[in-house]
C-alpha cells in the first residue's frame, strides 16, 4: 500500500502536473496550427484550380466567338473614349 501511495504522489506531484499541462497545451496548439496551416494550403490549391479552370474557359469562348469579343471591345472603346471627352461641368464656387 505505501508503494501505491508513494506512485500516486509522485504522479500527482505539482511539477509533474505543470509539466504534463505544459506539453498538452503545448501539442493541443501546434496541432492546431498545423490544421489551420494545412486547410490554408488546401483552400489556396483549390483557389487557383478554380482560377486556372475559369481562365481557360474564358480563353476557349473568346477562341470560339472572336466577332463577339471584337465588338465588345470596340464598344467598351467607344465608351471609355466618349466619356473622357465630355466636358466636365464646373461647379459653382462659394
Amino acid at each position: 500500500m505505501t508503494e501505491t501511495i508513494n506512485a500516486l504522489q509522485e504522479r500527482l506531484s505539482p511539477g509533474r502536473v505543470m509539466t504534463h499541462a505544459k506539453e498538452t497545451v503545448k501539442e493541443a496548439t501546434i496541432g492546431r496550427m498545423k490544421n489551420l496551416a494545412q486547410k490554408a494550403s488546401n483552400t489556396a490549391g483549390d483557389f487557383a484550380r478554380q482560377t486556372s479552370a475559369m481562365r481557360a474557359g474564358i480563353v476557349h469562348t473568346a477562341k470560339d466567338n472572336p466577332i463577339p469579343l471584337a465588338l465588345v471591345g470596340v464598344a467598351a472603346t467607344w465608351l471609355l473614349v466618349r466619356a473622357l471627352r465630355r466636358p466636365r461641368k464646373k461647379q459653382p464656387s462659394d
